[in-house]
């Protein structure tokens, strides 16, 4: 028998080769630019090319050059978004992906009216955005001072705003994210989830999420307090928690006397779990790892926390509308 001769594949027009080369490009740019617009973007079978280019002394300079297949960079983009992903405040849902300056944002110090932030990026971030890019690009290690930031910024925001609606205090969900994608990548970080992880060996960790159980209990038991568990407290037990910890937990029996039965033991109940998780030996200072797990275990736990709030709203409203159709 004899073998079949292969069909040659029908060769394009000019007018058809020229569009093919257009849409190519627009699929090219439209991955590189969802580093920056965090928009989802559709595989490629081309190879990449990136030249940094700089102005020197009326010269141009060669920054960095760069070159892969865009597989390997939706991967990479792939594994950022997923190492990003985290819940948000309330519990519902992942956050939607944002733009990186949105995110670089979040590595300012924190200024009240500041109506030039794009030009702080620029002044105050003039070295550390191209090794985020080339990190998020190719799915390295982010500089050390990436957590640094954004600690700086939580820190600033718990000291000075005011609580949410529902009276608490919660750090913000992006700077948060950027601590998770550092630990995992920096710190080889293999407990942490998008939502709250009561079992990760972290004391840190727990510490953070007890902080979160001490500031709602406050708020349930003292709604209109002026100066909350969360201002007068959080930095310091994020830096030194053994000399926090103690006086936190006084403060919590008061706290829990002013409550009804099922909801205080509720907390204690909590409180207990958290503790039994720390161990017997608070840390006396906590690293630059160490305190970012802080600030994740707090907004996880607080995010846990109003999820379970609101579960309790949508069974008790159910539950009412039944009562009132009998």
């Amino acid at each position: 028998d004899e073998e079949e001769e292969e069909e040659e594949p029908e060769s394009l027009s000019p007018e058809e080769e020229k569009a093919a080369v257009i849409q190519a490009r627009r699929e090219a740019d439209r991955l590189v630019a969802s580093v920056e617009s965090g928009q989802a973007v559709t595989d490629l079978p081309n190879r990449y090319f990136i030249l940094l280019l700089s102005g020197a002394g009326g010269r141009v300079m060669v920054r960095q050059f760069a070159q892969g297949s865009y597989e390997d960079l939706k991967a990479n983009l792939n594994r950022w978004y997923a190492d990003l992903g985290l819940v948000n405040r309330y519990g519902t849902r992942i956050l939607k992906p944002v733009k990186l300056s949105a995110r670089l944002i979040r590595l300012l110090k924190r200024q009240n009216n500041n109506k030039e932030v794009f030009k702080r990026l620029r002044d105050e971030l003039p070295g550390l955005t191209t090794p985020v890019f080339h990190a998020i690009v190719h799915g390295s290690r982010l500089p050390d001072s990436v957590a640094v930031r954004a600690l700086q910024n939580i820190r600033s925001q718990m000291l000075t705003e005011e609580p949410d609606g529902k009276g608490l205090m919660v750090p913000d969900p992006i700077s948060c994210q950027w601590l998770k994608v550092w630990l995992i990548r920096n710190q080889k970080e293999a407990f942490l989830m998008p939502e709250y992880n009561p079992n990760h060996p972290s004391p840190a960790y727990q510490i953070g999420a007890m902080v979160a159980v001490y500031a709602a209990l406050q708020q349930r038991a003292y709604p209109d307090v002026n100066v909350t568990v969360v201002q007068r407290f959080f930095a310091s037990a994020q830096q030194t928690p053994a000399l926090v910890l103690g006086r936190l937990a006084k403060m919590s029996t008061h706290h829990l006397a002013k409550l009804e039965s099922p909801a205080a033991k509720a907390y204690e109940s909590r409180l207990s779990d958290i503790s039994n998780r720390i161990g017997g030996q608070i840390p006396t200072v906590l690293t630059l790892p160490e305190q970012s797990l802080f600030a994740l275990g707090y907004y996880q736990m607080t995010a846990a926390m109003n999820e379970e709030r609101r579960e309790r709203f949508v069974k008790n409203t159910a539950a009412s509308g039944e009562n009132e159709e009998e």
